[in-house]
């Protein structure tokens, strides 16, 4: 019974949703930042390392390609530690999430270019501001390269971790009269200890988000919880 509710409240969010935000209405972005200004090149004792490509979704040369019009800015970066781990980070933004234009989930982007995706599960990771941010982990692998990722996206001014949340929070800006923006946030390294990873990975994020203006970073973490 409650999954018949779960999909009965999906369908009735994605059809309010088609009908609030119709062609015609302006796309307006919750958050209008420069992703390079922002994101420090020194994220506590990583430096930035160009040795590692992070894996990306697939581009053709069309600018009016699906992937071309998902996102407005895609931040790719490599750091290493003293210790010479790596970790891979990719921040994408889309001003659009509606239907038709939404992120392009890890998930999606890891299989596209031929890994085996499977889930590590959720968990919640302390970013020290009194409250955890849910994530979403996978391990992947393709060949002899094993890629641990965590990641979490904003829409609107929720982090969300399922379609049912996401439709939801479209919603909400909908009711609004805008078009909820959304951010991919993605930490990953190339690692077989998974669990090792994943700690590395946290600890990383922390850090970035210590070292962002405090007044950006709403743009990773939204407002509120999902």
């Amino acid at each position: 019974m409650t999954r018949i509710w779960t999909v009965a409240a999906l369908m009735v969010a994605s059809v309010a949703g088609a009908w609030l935000l119709a062609p015609g209405d302006e796309a307006v972005g919750a958050h209008s930042i420069d992703l390079e200004k922002i994101v420090p090149e020194t994220v506590g004792e990583w430096q930035l390392d160009d040795t590692v490509q992070p894996v990306l979704p697939r581009k053709d040369e069309d600018p009016e390609s699906l992937v071309a019009r998902l996102y407005d800015q895609t931040l790719v970066r490599t750091y290493r530690n003293p210790k010479g781990d790596r970790i891979m980070l990719v921040i994408a933004h889309g001003r659009d999430q509606s239907d038709a234009l939404q992120l392009h989930l890890p998930e999606v982007c890891y299989a596209s270019q031929g890994f085996t995706v499977k889930s590590a599960g959720r968990g919640m990771i302390d970013l020290g501001y009194g409250s955890g941010v849910p994530v979403t982990r996978l391990v992947t692998r393709r060949g002899g390269r094993h890629e641990p990722v965590t990641y979490w996206t904003r829409v609107g001014d929720m982090i969300s971790l399922t379609m049912l949340s996401r439709q939801w929070a479209k919603l909400l800006f909908g009711l609004e009269g805008h078009v909820a923006d959304g951010v991919l946030i993605r930490a990953s390294s190339i690692s077989r200890r998974n669990q090792r990873a994943f700690t590395l990975q946290e600890q990383f994020l922390r850090e970035l988000i210590r070292s962002i203006d405090p007044a950006k970073r709403s743009f990773f973490l939204g407002t509120y919880r999902s």
